[in-house]
């Protein structure tokens, strides 16, 4: 994923600091599309970069082998969902995870959506690292629970040593975040809120979850945000207990975990209900950096959708009412028509 952490830092001829390409979204590679291409490029290193030839110092078998590594990375992360746009949560029984690494996410569907700089309005962003969010969802009776996968090079924690490495000059790092948005309302036609933080006549909830910090000493954060529109700052729940969050980076790579009840007593939360498309959209802040307030990478509204159990019994229920149903209206035409068309006596 492009995390590195020896601590060097790469630039290219003219100094300017560049980074690792993420070799699990082959979307990300230029001019590299098979094992021939990532061959050559180790053979004959990419001019003006960090990145030498190795005809001198790798025999041909080792660069093949290389290359051909490689290749398998690209099967590693959750591919680009282009043309669908629908988190399908699975009901379960039992509790729901906690925990990013809990074997329980892995029965549920992730699709990975792009995220682009915010460049719309100011302060804007036009260097941002951090791509892709990849997100699954379960449901059982009672909560909802999303994990939010964001791949981020760098742990940007303030004060750790990790990020006093990878620190970038004149800036001042912030902590990474990561937020999921729901409008306050289900939509009832077509309009949905601005997707960048809702607007005043359509307003949106937000999950919001940042990392700790070590300088200023920080734990993690989890609140609840109400939103009308990017001309205000979001407003912080004085009580965000609702929700919880659980956040936790490897190998370049935050995994958030968020829950929260289907249904609560907060007039302003949206209400889950299963067999519902909800609107639902994804924002990031990378500390590395420095980025904060709409200084964000974000998406576009995608669609979340509690998938309801199948019911045999009331299936079959459904279907032998539609049936018997069918057969007395039939009866009953049939015997109009009987009457109808019955012969006269003279």
């Amino acid at each position: 994923r492009g995390n590195i952490t020896s601590g060097k830092r790469l630039a290219d001829d003219l100094e300017a600091r560049i980074w690792p390409r993420n070799l699990t979204h082959p979307e990300t590679w230029r001019v590299t599309r098979d094992a021939q291409d990532v061959f050559q490029r180790l053979s004959t290193g990419i001019p003006g970069t960090p990145m030498p030839e190795h005809t001198t110092t790798m025999d041909i078998t080792d660069r093949w082998a290389i290359a051909n590594y490689v290749m398998t990375l690209r099967d590693t992360a959750t591919p680009l969902s282009e043309g669908e746009s629908v988190v399908r949560a699975v009901r379960v029984d039992g509790d729901l995870p906690t925990a990013p690494d809990d074997p329980a996410w892995d029965t549920a569907p992730a699709m990975t959506f792009k995220m682009a700089p915010n460049i719309i309005r100011e302060p804007r962003l036009f260097t941002a690292l951090n791509e892709f969010v990849t997100v699954r969802a379960l449901y059982n009776d009672s909560d909802v629970a999303l994990r939010v996968d964001v791949d981020d090079r760098t742990y940007s924690v303030p004060g750790d040593p990790l990020e006093i490495a990878y620190a970038l000059d004149d800036v001042t790092a912030t902590r990474d975040a990561v937020a999921v948005q729901f409008p306050a309302e289900l939509p009832t036609g077509r309009e949905k809120p601005y997707f960048r933080q809702g607007d005043s006549r359509n307003p949106v909830n937000m999950w919001y979850w940042a990392a700790p910090s070590v300088a200023p000493e920080l734990p993690a954060t989890t609140e609840i945000w109400d939103a009308t529109g990017t001309d205000k700052t979001p407003s912080v729940r004085s009580d965000s207990s609702a929700l919880t969050a659980n956040g936790a980076w490897k190998d370049g790579q935050w995994q958030v975990v968020f829950r929260r009840a289907l249904t609560t007593d907060a007039p302003e939360d949206l209400q889950f209900a299963d067999g519902v498309y909800t609107p639902i959209a994804f924002a990031n802040w990378d500390g590395l950096n420095g980025e904060e307030g709409l200084r964000q990478s974000f998406t576009s509204w995608y669609w979340i959708l509690l998938e309801p159990v199948d019911n045999p019994a009331r299936t079959w229920g459904i279907t032998a009412i539609a049936a018997a149903l069918a057969g007395v209206i039939f009866l009953l035409i049939s015997w109009r028509a009987k009457r109808r068309f019955r012969p006269r006596k003279d």
